[in-house]
């Protein structure tokens, strides 16, 4: 973990040090459960949580689309809608009799531990993945299909 004082004006708190050593241990099921209960509590409306920090909202590893360039004439906006290219991984059902196989390929797909895997299996419909790309995507439900679930990108 990297020195959290290192570059700071001054020495905050140890009950904030502490804190921010408790978030930074979270893995990604955790924040997101994390990161709900803030924009609920501080009403913070889809999509806007993390608009002053570089890099927040997005998963590890994924950056931030630029932000579009300015329209300079009308007929710009009558350009067709780009295709989509960041999707859901959603894990809709799994056979019951493969329930076990299903959560080692969630695991291995996710990077999260046993028990949250297991979590987001016995929660279906789930979202497996926040952003992915459409041949990422594919081919995690072929994965997912081979161990006995079925999982759609959206």
């Amino acid at each position: 973990m990297p020195d959290l004082m290192a570059t700071l004006d001054k020495e905050p708190p140890q009950k904030i040090v502490d804190l921010a050593k408790q978030i930074l241990s979270l893995n990604m099921l955790e924040s997101k459960d994390l990161m709900d209960i803030l924009k609920k509590e501080l009403g913070v409306p889809d999509g806007m949580m993390g608009m002053g920090m570089p890099g927040a909202g997005y998963p590890m590893g994924a950056a931030p689309a630029a932000a579009p360039a300015p329209a300079a004439a009308p007929a710009a906006a009558a350009a067709p809608a780009q295709e989509k290219t960041d999707f859901e991984l959603k894990l809709e059902s799994f056979n019951a009799a493969d329930k076990l196989k299903v959560i080692k390929e969630i695991r291995a797909i996710t990077g999260l531990g046993l028990k949250e895997s297991k979590d987001m299996v016995e929660k279906v419909p789930s979202v497996l993945l926040a952003k992915v790309t459409k041949a990422d995507g594919e081919k995690f439900i072929k994965q997912i299909g081979d161990a006995g679930g079925k999982a759609v990108l959206a």
